[in-house]
């Protein structure tokens, strides 16, 4: 009679917490980096894959990286704001303010961006909500500045 060895599969070791560069990257998102961002920032062991996995893994984390992707939304409604008062979204500085159409342009561009990309992580930044009603009624509310 021949005994086989067991052994054990390589692979990942079951953790009971992410790695401490987790909390590197949920402050990170806090500051409006995206996850892209801070992958190119902090490198190996942070791509959005890992991220999104750690969320799945483990509930404190995703806890904390939600209300990070909060935080991020507020950054970019302030970015808009800032680029809408003609400030500059990082510093809060004034910048030269030019009055060519493709400055304006662009300007629109990135206020416009951010704003959706706001309404996205949050719902409270929705522009329209569709409701349903009992009856075949349909109410759609709109919120927001309308264009």
């Amino acid at each position: 009679m021949t005994t086989r060895k067991t052994t054990k599969k390589a692979g990942r070791a079951k953790a009971d917490a992410p790695p401490p560069i987790a909390e590197k990257v949920i402050d990170l998102l806090c500051e409006g980096l995206s996850l892209s961002a801070i992958h190119k920032r902090l490198g190996k062991g942070t791509a959005p894959a890992t991220v999104i996995d750690w969320t799945r893994r483990f509930p404190d984390f995703s806890e904390r990286y939600t209300r990070a992707r909060e935080a991020r939304a507020w950054v970019l409604v302030d970015e808009a704001c800032a680029i809408a008062d003609g400030l500059d979204p990082k510093t809060g500085k004034p910048r030269v303010a030019v009055d060519d159409a493709a400055a304006v342009n662009r300007d629109r561009l990135r206020v416009e961006t951010r704003k959706w990309f706001a309404s996205r992580m949050l719902p409270q930044f929705n522009e329209k909500q569709q409701h349903e009603l009992g009856g075949g009624i349909t109410v759609q509310v709109i919120t927001g500045v309308p264009k």
